[in-house]
């Protein structure tokens, strides 16, 4: 139940985040680079655990 509400927290985050770039970023491009920082960054955390 636990690792289902730290997915939940993840999920949120990364909502937040992908809204926050998309109204920050004035292209595409911008978005797919953070995009793949994030989606990285997810990879490293979920390979922590």
């Amino acid at each position: 139940m636990q690792a289902i509400k730290n997915l939940m927290v993840l999920l949120l985050n990364f909502m937040a985040l992908l809204i926050l770039f998309y109204i920050l970023a004035d292209s595409y491009t911008t978005v797919v680079l953070l995009l793949g920082l994030v989606l990285l960054g997810f990879k490293v955390l979920m390979a922590k655990n």
